[in-house]
């Protein structure tokens, strides 16, 4: 029997909203408390989580970032000449992610979205390489770095293979007594938000779910190791889509002209504008302050 396992489990998108009014984990994580998490995405918050920096210190933030000098899409710009109406399809964009990913030898999330292929060599992608495995930050360690060094042998979670398949893998692993640390990360739950909301009567039985996975590898886990230190923790939350604000089209409207003015990354709760002169900044700038669904970002 070995003497320690420190267990992580991610739960993506498991914010504090979700879990406040429900007995999520309490019977063998009674401690819980709610937690800010960083500005950014799944993008920027993984790497912070993993690295224990800020994303200014890392360099993982938003994915498309201006930067056509070290643009990887060029080969992508023909696309252009397809009809919208088939490359703007959500089916036909995950075949071309998964093409695109393979070619470009991406190794961490990668995703076209609906970036348009007549302005996609203007912008790079800020993770090629993958923020599960060693090396995987843009700048400086990760946790995975610090156990690789000190040849501490661990588990994490294989984002290529389903959340059972992850959990039977880490229970195999914890039964031979082969590592001595252990992360796991389960996407499913950031998924079913997105697609039902977070008042959906789906989400507490996903959270039970989670739970009986849980107890299942704490069983497992008290047969082979003396004691297990249990952390369960995620992301970021998740806020309901209760208006669609089409803010391409406001901008689209001005007098300025993409790629020749400025250049924009629309994500989904926010805009990146890069300006190439004045008149794109005051003009856009004024555009913005007149929308009342958002608010222009303070540097601080």
């Amino acid at each position: 029997m070995k003497e320690i396992l420190p267990l992580f489990i991610m739960v993506d998108a498991c914010g504090w909203e979700i879990v406040k009014n429900d007995p999520f984990a309490q019977k063998f994580a009674p401690h819980r408390t709610k937690l800010n998490s960083v500005f950014g995405y799944s993008s920027a918050c993984v790497p912070s989580i993993l690295s224990g920096r800020w994303p200014v210190e890392h360099r993982n933030w938003c994915y498309f970032v201006y930067d056509p000098k070290h643009s990887p899409f060029r080969p992508l710009r023909p696309l252009r000449w397809l009809p919208t109406a088939l490359t703007s399809r959500r089916v036909v964009r995950r075949f071309l992610t998964k093409l695109v990913k393979r070619y470009l030898n991406f190794q961490g999330y990668f995703d076209l979205y609906n970036i348009p292929f007549q302005y996609i060599s203007l912008y790079a992608f800020t993770e090629k390489k993958s923020a599960l495995k060693p090396g995987g930050m843009n700048e400086g360690p990760n946790i995975f770095d610090f156990l690789t060094r000190r040849h501490i042998p661990y588990f994490v979670s294989k984002p290529d293979l389903t959340e059972q398949a992850n959990l039977q893998d880490l229970k195999g692993k914890i039964t031979a007594e082969e590592i001595d640390f252990a992360f796991m990360y389960w996407p499913g739950l950031d998924g079913l938000l997105h697609r039902v909301g977070n008042q959906s009567p789906e989400i507490p039985v996903r959270l039970r779910q989670y739970e009986e996975w849980i107890e299942g590898l704490l069983a497992t886990a008290t047969d082979h190791y003396k004691e297990i230190r249990l952390y369960i923790f995620s992301d970021h939350g998740m806020a309901n889509c209760d208006e669609h604000l089409d803010l391409k089209a406001v901008i689209d409207a001005l007098p300025v002209r993409m790629e020749k003015d400025y250049a924009v990354v629309y994500d989904s709760t926010m805009a990146r504008f890069w300006f190439f002169n004045d008149e794109a900044r005051k003009t856009i700038t004024a555009a913005l302050s007149s929308v009342g669904q958002g608010r222009i970002l303070p540097d601080e």
